[in-house]
């Protein structure tokens, strides 16, 4: 069975569905889900429902890790930090994710 690699789908899930459309088998997803585009929460749910299936892996980001970074994560072992959180968002295009969430700009 074919596997197929897909990277920096950064928010755009209807980009993702039209290549999900297109291919067969495995998939690995090698990271960049999120930011940029206008709709990770969609982007999110269809990758871990195809996690779920057993039909996907996912790899961390350097956008999700940036993300990670400003908000913490116990199970990570990874402390918040503020200020990156404002860095993500302004660099990375965090904004783009916390818009799509409904949630306003963040401070410094």
């Amino acid at each position: 069975m074919p596997v197929t690699f897909i990277g920096d789908v950064h928010g755009w899930a209807d980009r993702l569905e039209r290549v999900l459309a297109q291919v067969d088998g495995d998939l690995v997803f090698m990271g960049d889900l999120i930011d940029r585009g206008p709709d990770a929460p969609a982007v999110l749910d269809r990758v871990h429902a195809l996690c779920d299936q057993g039909r996907a892996r996912c790899l961390m980001g350097n956008h999700e890790y940036a993300m990670v970074r400003g908000v913490g994560c116990d199970a990570l072992g990874i402390t918040a930090e503020p200020a990156f959180l404002h860095a993500w968002a302004e660099r990375y295009g965090g904004d783009a994710v916390l818009d799509s969430y409904g949630i306003g700009e963040v401070d410094a």
